[in-house]
């Protein structure tokens, strides 16, 4: 019997990662190279065909032995028809056919999916969510973004947008979002919304850009280029105006992860992303903030955990969908 092998591509606003695995996930090779987003679907789509075809040369596989080939895009997916409504991050993809296009290159299951529903399942299949059957990850990092797992499945909503809580209304009054929302829990929780609130009181205030000196060093003065990471770094450096400003954060997502628990009463709550790197400064903190307002079920509140599948995330869980 001829072996079978899934292909998983993560498709990002800067970079395609291609991935070959076998049926239990164990990736056997994988390939990353510049998405050049800004030159249309057409090329992005070719350099996706190319970059599957350059991996499976090199592995010696046919495409006859492809059972599933799976993508993660960033943006509004609707899985069901294998078709991309909508990607922000990238030029002129709008309601693009995806999956009709690489059916002409490859005669096997394609899979279509959100790449943040594709890294929560990744997780749930691979990393911390395994042995949990109601799983709520959510995604911190330039956006917020999310997947739900409902009884061992992922959970798509009936027009496929569910899991978009980064654009959960937070406070009406609030700053402008990417989306032109005002208020959005990712105009609060994300790890530019984190940076924007620390340079604008820097600028403000001559006091705090006393106590902010460790930071203000680590970016050579230049408030402008404070970001998560470097609030991050200031922090476990003693810098105490970029702890209350990581504090302050986390604040916000116990409270967006509080609306969540309320509402879906998950088992297990992961998150990843580049803001869920700070560590444990930020998950205490988290904690404590749903320990305090999370009122209705305080005898089962869901544990608050760190992904662990890491940078890994968006290829192992474009694979997952083929497991």
């Amino acid at each position: 019997m001829t072996d079978k092998y899934i292909v998983g591509v993560d498709l990002g606003g800067t970079k395609i990662a291609t991935a070959v695995a076998t049926k239990e996930g164990k990736v056997l090779n994988q390939l990353n190279i510049p998405t050049l987003a800004e030159k249309g679907p057409d090329v992005v789509i070719s350099r996706i065909v190319n970059s599957i075809e350059n991996l499976l040369s090199d592995l010696k596989i046919e495409k006859s032995q492809i059972s599933s080939l799976c993508i993660g895009v960033p943006g509004h997916v609707n899985a069901e028809k294998g078709k991309v409504y909508k990607a922000p991050n990238l030029a002129d993809w709008n309601n693009i056919p995806l999956k009709k296009i690489l059916k002409t290159h490859f005669d096997t299951n394609i899979i279509i999916e959100n790449d943040a529903n594709a890294a929560a399942l990744g997780e749930f299949k691979l990393g911390a969510g395994k042995g949990s059957s109601n799983m709520f990850f959510i995604t911190i990092s330039t956006g917020v973004g999310a997947g739900i797992i409902l009884n061992n499945k992922l959970y798509h909503g009936s027009n496929n947008s569910a899991g978009e809580v980064g654009h959960m209304t937070f406070n009406p009054e609030g700053p402008r979002c990417g989306c032109g929302n005002t208020g959005c829990f990712e105009a609060y929780a994300s790890g530019p919304a984190m940076a924007a609130r620390a340079i604008g009181k820097l600028k403000k205030s001559a006091k705090l850009t006393a106590e902010a000196k460790i930071l203000i060093d680590l970016v050579d003065g230049e408030l402008d280029k404070i970001d998560a990471k470097t609030l991050s770094e200031a922090a476990k450096k003693g810098d105490k105006f970029s702890l209350e400003q990581i504090k302050e954060n986390a604040y916000y997502i116990g409270i967006g992860l509080v609306n969540i628990i309320n509402i879906l009463d998950p088992e297990l709550i992961v998150i990843g992303g580049g803001v869920s790197q700070i560590g444990e400064i930020l998950f205490d903190e988290i904690r404590n903030a749903i320990n305090k307002r999370c009122t209705m079920n305080v005898d089962s509140i869901a544990p608050v955990v760190p992904a662990q599948l890491g940078t890994d995330a968006g290829i192992l869980g474009a694979i997952s969908l083929g497991m």
